[in-house]
């Protein structure tokens, strides 16, 4: 008994990477690069010094795209291709979030938290988009767990080291990153323990990190600035309902997330009433904090500043899981019936689960309808203009692969016009009155750019043919010069 059990503690994470692999690849290429992806594999396609010039500005440091760049190199830029390295990234988190479980608590919460996290749609569908944030996902886990070494006194120096390398990794990674940084500092400061043993080399470790973050020290204090002074594209959340909904994201499902919202009050009572508050292992304290913190900041703070949005918060969802999985085994300690609160919720998360989560961008079908109906007489408008690499990445691949260059944007617009596909605001920045056949592209410019003034001079001046339209933003509109 005792060697089976042995086994499958030494079995369970690999089995747990390759569960997430197999899971995750089976429909990583089911949905057309879409969103932001083209953006991130466009300007991958740069020389390093391209890509820091060009997206230092931007909201993201460029450490994905960097990586990217490599990967590229060798693989292209197929949507199997491009979309590997978040499948890879996704499926080594688990094994993190899996020693966070067995080192730090038990091999139930280990497994059960692993298990939770491949269940989750969530996941899934980042690990199907060729964006920073599973890269993010995992370093933020890894993070955790060196510093969950260093807290326990465990190989002190190495761990300090593999934090530092974690730690500058992931603040090149993402801006939000700063969390995890604060949840741990939050630990230090107000763990006692952990604060006599560990301040003077975590202060070090601290000056170390800002010497190593320097160069975007200046950088991240501007883009603070333009989102407190000028907003960011997320909208305020909806009041409380948003916090339900962002669970929801996380849970797969209303009734997956009315129970575990359940299992969280019901063991939060039960540490209040059992006192066992007074003594919080440190572990449980990081846990708690680790999800608790930023999500109620992060909402908070969206009111002022927009931030409240899943792919913004995937680095505190690891933290969902494992605290769920901690309350579920903490609320019966029966042996015999310590396992049924854990089984019903991953019965939930498994029956619950969608291994083809649609990313609600049909951008492939969308330009070969348009491909179908261009002729040399035609001119394609789209709107709004930074739509333009996701259509030119599926209307020609040639064009978007010429990134690496400088001016690599207004390239591409000029060459897309030879091909008679402008991307504009509105109706004053191209001439449509004598042309034939037009082709308008609507990307739900409504929202973005309410007052372009395209459909009603095209209407004015062009007999509408037909409207096509294309799960969830995509409207194509077909007109004919009524002359």
């Amino acid at each position: 008994m005792i060697e089976k059990r042995a086994f499958l503690v030494k079995i369970s994470p690999l089995a747990l990477i390759v569960l997430n692999i197999v899971i995750k690849i089976l429909y990583i290429t089911t949905n057309s690069i879409g969103g932001d992806e083209p953006f991130s594999i466009y300007y991958a396609q740069m020389d390093i010094p391209l890509i820091i010039s060009n997206l230092s500005p931007g909201n993201n440091p460029p450490l994905y795209e960097i990586l990217l760049h490599f990967w590229i190199k060798l693989f292209g830029i197929g949507p199997l291709a491009v979309r590997l390295p978040s499948l890879i990234f996704s499926s080594a988190t688990v094994y993190f979030i899996y020693r966070i479980g067995k080192d730090f608590f038990n091999y139930q919460i280990a497994l059960l938290a692993g298990l939770l996290f491949t269940f989750s749609n969530f996941h899934i569908f980042f690990a199907h988009e060729a964006r920073v944030y599973p890269l993010f996902a995992l370093l933020t886990t890894m993070s955790m767990y060196y510093f969950l070494k260093i807290c326990q006194n465990r190989t002190v120096f190495r761990s300090y080291i593999l934090l530092l390398v974690v730690s500058t990794l992931l603040l090149y990674a993402h801006y939000f990153s700063l969390f995890v940084l604060i949840v741990q500092i939050l630990i230090i400061l107000f763990d006692g323990e952990t604060r006599r043993k560990q301040l003077r080399n975590y202060l070090l470790f601290l000056l170390c990190l800002i010497v190593l973050f320097s160069p975007y020290l200046f950088i991240l204090y501007h883009r603070f600035i333009d989102s407190s002074q000028n907003g960011t594209w997320i909208s305020q959340p909806n009041g409380v309902e948003a916090i339900y909904n962002m669970l929801w994201s996380f849970s797969n499902s209303p009734i997956t997330t009315v129970v575990s919202m359940s299992i969280l009050l019901a063991a939060l009572i039960k540490v209040i009433i059992k006192k066992d508050f007074i003594h919080i292992p440190i572990g449980n304290k990081l846990v708690v904090i680790w999800f608790i913190f930023p999500f109620l900041t992060m909402f908070i703070v969206s009111f002022w500043i927009p931030m409240f949005i899943g792919r913004y918060l995937i680095f505190l969802s690891i933290g969902y899981y494992l605290l769920l999985a901690m309350s579920s085994i903490y609320l019966v300690k029966n042996r015999r019936y310590q396992l049924v609160i854990p089984g019903i919720l991953l019965i939930l998360f498994v029956f619950t689960v969608k291994l083809n989560v649609g990313n609600k961008r049909h951008v492939k079908e969308t330009i070969a309808k348009i491909v179908e109906l261009k002729d040399a007489n035609t001119v394609v408008l789209v709107c709004p203009q930074f739509f333009d690499l996701n259509f030119t990445y599926y209307f020609d691949s040639e064009i978007f692969r010429e990134a690496n260059q400088p001016n690599a944007l207004n390239n591409l617009h000029e060459k897309m016009k030879k091909e008679g596909v402008n991307f504009v605001y509105s109706v004053n920045d191209v001439t449509i009155d004598n042309t034939k056949k037009v082709l308008y592209l609507d990307v739900a410019a409504q929202n973005s750019y309410p007052n372009n003034n395209i459909l009603p001079t095209l209407e004015h001046s062009h007999h509408l043919a037909n409207t096509y339209r294309f799960y969830e933003i995509f409207t194509l509109y077909e007109f004919q010069n009524k002359n």
